[in-house]
């Protein structure tokens, strides 16, 4: 009886460490960084296409809502250079934009909240009157 019960607890011990061979060594394949590397992170920002029509309209919000901020500049947000989501309770979208303003022209980056009921709001600019 001993004998048998040592023998099943050697065996159920043995199997939960997984395949052992070739010397006592795990043959099971780890993740490489090349394969993890370009999936996202949970959480963080994903890289979205600045022509996607839903991207558009983001940047016509972002417009809309530094002119609202800065009403004297005569801000136009003219090309969209990259564009970036995050999915929080709603979507924050990160924008590199060229800008034209009544003092001449540069590149702004923004961070726009979308919420859940689709209202947008500006979070942050690194605009320079």
């Amino acid at each position: 009886m001993k004998l048998t019960l040592t023998a099943l607890i050697m065996f159920t011990l043995s199997s939960c460490q997984g395949p052992i061979i070739n010397g006592g060594q795990n043959t099971q394949p780890s993740p490489t960084p090349s394969s993890t590397a370009s999936m996202p992170i949970p959480g963080g920002y994903v890289s979205q296409n600045p022509s996607d029509p839903a991207m558009q309209t983001v940047l016509k919000e972002a417009e809309r809502l530094l002119q609202a901020r800065y009403p004297e500049a005569g801000l136009r947000l003219n090309q969209l250079r990259s564009i970036s989501s995050q999915v929080v309770a709603g979507a924050n979208y990160r924008l590199e934009a060229d800008y034209t303003d009544s003092k001449g022209s540069g590149v702004v980056t923004l961070i726009v909240f979308r919420n859940l009921q689709g209202s947008y709001s500006l979070s942050q600019d690194d605009y320079k009157q």
